[in-house]
C-alpha cells in the first residue's frame, strides 16, 4: 500500500462514524482478497499481503483467519520458512485453544538455526501451550532456572500462578519484578492511569492474542475489563478536539473483546469497551482511552505493538 494511500484510509478512519468501522476493516480485507486472487502477483508482495490481512483479522476479531493468514504467509516465498509468521500463527492458534494444532505449527520454530531470539520465545511459548494443555508447570520452572531466559521471567511466574496458584511463584513475581505488566495484574493495579504506568514492554506471549481464555479463569480479585466501558473511565473527559479513544480492535465475539482489554490494562493502558450493533449484529470496539497526555499515550501504544486509530 503507498504511503499516499495509507493516510487517505487514516483520513476516513477519522471521520466516519464508530458503526460502520468494522465495514472498513471488511473492505480493507477484501481489497486485500482481489490482490491476493492475481495469480502472478510476486511472492514478496502475497507475504506482505498475507502478514498484512492477518493483522487485520486480528483487529476484527477473526483469530482462526488470522491464524490462518500467518500460515499462508509463512508458506508464500519459496525457500524461506516464513518462521516468524508460523510464531504468530502458533500464538493465534493458542488463544484458540487448539493446543496439538498449535505445537505442530511452532516445530519448525523451534527446530530453525540462527534465529535465537525467535527460538527462544517460540520455547516459552511451547512451554505455556503445555502447562495450559496439562497443568503441568515443570517446563515454566526449568525455563526460569536458565539464564538464556531471564527476559522471560516475569511472564513465566505469571503463567505458573495463573495456571497452578503457586503462591510461591506469586510472591517472586512481585517481589523481583515489581515493576513488571505481571506483577501489576497480581497486585491488581488496573486503577492506575495510563499516564503513570510503568513503562515497561508487556512480554507475556499470550498478552497478545488473550491465549487460555477459554481454558484459565480469572484470579481472585483482578478487575473486570469490562469495567472501563466508556471514555470517562479514565479519569477525565476528553478535551474538545481530542480523540476519545484509540481503537484497538472490532470484535464479533465478546471473549475476544475481553482478551483485547485485559492486553491494554496489562500493558498499562485503562482500556474502553463500547457495544454497538452491526447489521442486526453485536459488536464490541475495543481501545485506550486517551488519558491527560493523548500524544503520550499515542507514542507508547505504537512503541509496544499496538496497531490502532484514533477516534474522534
Amino acid at each position: 500500500m503507498t504511503a499516499g494511500k495509507c493516510i487517505l484510509l487514516l483520513l476516513i478512519f477519522l471521520i466516519t462514524p464508530l458503526y460502520s468501522q468494522t465495514v472498513l476493516l471488511t473492505t480493507e480485507i477484501t481489497t486485500i482478497e482481489r490482490q491476493l486472487s492475481n495469480a502472478r502477483l510476486p511472492a514478496a508482495e502475497r507475504k506482505a499481503a498475507l502478514e498484512k490481512m492477518a493483522r487485520l483479522y486480528i483487529l476484527s476479531g477473526d483469530i482462526e483467519r488470522a491464524a490462518d493468514s500467518w500460515n499462508r504467509a509463512a508458506q508464500a516465498v519459496p525457500g524461506n520458512a516464513g518462521h516468524l509468521s508460523l510464531y504468530n500463527s502458533a500464538l493465534c492458534l493458542t488463544a484458540m485453544g487448539e493446543f496439538d494444532r498449535a505445537e505442530s505449527v511452532l516445530q519448525p520454530v523451534l527446530a530453525a538455526a540462527g534465529n535465537r531470539p525467535l527460538q527462544t520465545r517460540g520455547r516459552v511459548l511451547a512451554a505455556q501451550i503445555e502447562a495450559l494443555k496439562t497443568g503441568n508447570t515443570r517446563p515454566l520452572s526449568t525455563l526460569i532456572s536458565n539464564a538464556d531466559f531471564s527476559d522471560y521471567r516475569p511472564q513465566l511466574y505469571y503463567t505458573i500462578w495463573r495456571i497452578s496458584g503457586d503462591a510461591a511463584a506469586r510472591t517472586r513475581l512481585i517481589t523481583d519484578f515489581p515493576q513488571s505488566p505481571e506483577a501489576r495484574i497480581v497486585r491488581d493495579d488496573a486503577a492506575i492511569p495510563s499516564s503513570e504506568a510503568v513503562l515497561a514492554l508487556p512480554a507475556a506471549h499470550w498478552l497478545l492474542t488473550g491465549f487460555g481464555q477459554s481454558t484459565v479463569q480469572t484470579p481472585a480479585g483482578q478487575s473486570n475489563p469490562a469495567a472501563s466501558s466508556s471514555p470517562a473511565s479514565s479519569g477525565s473527559p476528553a478535551a474538545s478536539g481530542s480523540p476519545v479513544m484509540f481503537q484497538t480492535g472490532s470484535f464479533s465475539r465478546e471473549a475476544n473483546a475481553q482478551a483485547m482489554s485485559d492486553r491494554l490494562r496489562t500493558a498499562g493502558f485503562t482500556p474502553v469497551i463500547n457495544q454497538r450493533t452491526v447489521n442486526g449484529a453485536a459488536n464490541w470496539i475495543v481501545g485506550a482511552a486517551p488519558g491527560p497526555d493523548p500524544s503520550r499515550t499515542q507514542q507508547q501504544l505504537r512503541d509496544r505493538g499496538f496497531e490502532f486509530f484514533p477516534v474522534f
